[in-house]
This record gives structure tokens, C-alpha cells and sequence, in this order.
């Protein structure tokens, strides 16, 4: 079964996938979920990705993000797939923001239901995009603040959505505690070596190594996504100039699985 969303309207898009997931789990509750990143994908996994199943659930669901932006080899199997999709049991919901694109037009022609997601907001939203990237400068720029922030942004914006934003994050202070910030802009460069001075070099390159594994379990076990960045959240440790016992304080509020 293929589900199409079309359109760049990102807001409307993370809504729609949120639902798709919410009501695939109700009627699932042991089915798998799988999240595919065209810009990171490459073909052997996707190959792999389609070609895997469950032994403990009827169907599963796959989600497939701006395949459009994959490499040709990518977009080379999708097409191949797409009398699969149609046929099989199992939910494959694309997420394409260019309808236009071959692709798009593609799985158009054999999608169960395709839906446009292209509509202008009447208002400005604050979740679960507007703030999204405000809500990750937080977590990172006031560390002691991270487990209010991330209990109060899950409860808005998917786990997976969050990363992704983390992720980009993350890598602006890579390159800024590593003096490779040129190609950032100046505002961004900024604010990426505030945070990197706040945690250092080793430990924001052992961070966003974490985040990527991290990200990529995620994909692959979208249904314990919070779990998944919860623990990666409090992984992260700033440079601590306080005495011991100013840290240990700071740590008293924590969930004990999470320290």
C-alpha cells in the first residue's frame, strides 16, 4: 500500500506523518516502523529497507522522506518498487516536496491516496516548526535547562523532527570548535562557537558522532524515537568548572535510567 504526500509545506507534513504514525500504532501496536532520509540514504539500504519484513507483526510501516533529493541509484530502486508498493501489505507513505519532480509524478500513478501538502498557513505556527530550531539552541546553549526543554518540545514535536534539527545543529558547533566555520553564516557561526566553548572540542565531536548512531537507530525503531533521544540529550555533558558538588546537584532532578 503507497501513501504520497506532495508538497513543501513542512508544518502540514510532520503533522500528516505524526497522524499516519499514531494510527498505524493503534492498530499495530508490535508492527515496526522505518524512517528513510533521502539526502543520507544510499541504495543498498534501501534495497534492504524494502526488502525487510516482520516475523511478529502482519504489516509494517515505512516512511520515505524527500527520496527526490537521493542519488539517481536511490531513485533507480524507488522506481523499481513501485508495483511492490502498491501491492504489498505492508504501508509505504512518501513524503516527496517537489510534486513536479519524476518521482513525484511516479508514485502518483500508483499511490492508494496522495494528498497535497502545499497549502499557505493562515497564521504562523509556533510548533511544531517555528520554534523547532529555538527549542534545540536551548537544549544545547543552557544545558542545565535540557531536561525541562526536551520533556516540553516532545510533547509538541516528533522525535524524529527533533533530531534532525539537533543534528544540523550539532554540526554547525562541529565545525565551529574545529575552526572549519567559513561556511557558516555569521549569525549561525556565532552562536556554534558559544556552544562550542560551553562543551569543547572533543566533547561536541563525540556528541554528533553519538547523534548520528543515535539518528540512524531512530530510523530504524521510529516507534522508541523519544526513548532514543532522551538518552541521547543526557549524554550530553558540558565542560564543568564548578566544584563536584554544583555538579551532582545539577544531575539530583534526573530520571535515574537516564544518568
Amino acid at each position: 500500500m503507497l501513501y504520497l504526500l506532495a508538497g513543501e509545506n513542512t508544518d502540514e507534513a510532520v503533522s500528516k506523518l505524526r497522524e499516519i504514525r499514531a494510527a498505524f500504532v493503534r492498530k499495530n501496536e508490535h508492527g515496526p516502523i522505518t524512517e528513510v532520509e533521502g539526502t543520507e540514504a544510499v541504495d543498498a539500504d534501501v534495497y534492504a529497507t524494502i526488502g525487510g519484513g516482520s516475523l511478529f507483526s502482519k504489516n509494517r510501516l515505512t516512511i520515505f522522506k524527500r527520496m527526490g533529493l537521493a542519488s539517481a541509484s536511490v531513485q533507480k530502486v524507488i522506481s523499481a518498487h513501485c508495483d511492490f508498493f502498491e501491492t504489498s501489505n505492508d504501508i509505504f507513505v512518501f513524503w516527496e516536496t517537489d510534486p513536479k519532480s519524476e518521482l513525484s509524478v511516479l508514485l502518483k500513478k500508483t499511490a492508494t491516496k496522495s494528498q497535497a501538502v502545499d497549502q499557505k498557513p493562515e497564521k504562523e505556527t509556533t510548533m511544531p516548526r517555528a520554534n523547532i530550531f529555538a527549542v534545540v539552541d536551548g537544549i544545547l546553549e543552557w544545558p542545565d535547562s535540557r531536561l525541562r526543554a526536551s520533556i516540553t518540545a516532545l510533547r509538541d514535536i516528533d522525535a524524529p523532527d527533533l533530531f534532525s534539527v539537533f543534528l544540523w545543529k550539532l554540526k554547525t558547533v562541529f565545525l565551529a570548535a574545529h575552526g572549519e566555520e567559513k561556511s557558516l553564516k555569521p549569525f549561525v557561526a556565532q552562536r556554534a562557537r558559544a556552544v562550542a566553548r560551553t562543551y569543547g572540542a572533543d566533547a561536541i565531536t563525540a556528541l554528533f558522532l553519538d547523534g548520528v548512531m543515535a539518528d540512524a537507530g531512530t530510523k530504524k525503531d521510529a516507534k522508541n524515537a523519544r526513548e532514543y533521544f532522551e538518552r541521547f540529550i543526557f549524554s550530553a555533558e558540558p565542560k564543568r568548572a564548578t566544584p563536584a558538588s554544583n555538579a551532582s546537584r545539577s544531575d539530583a532532578g534526573w530520571p535515574t535510567a537516564m544518568q
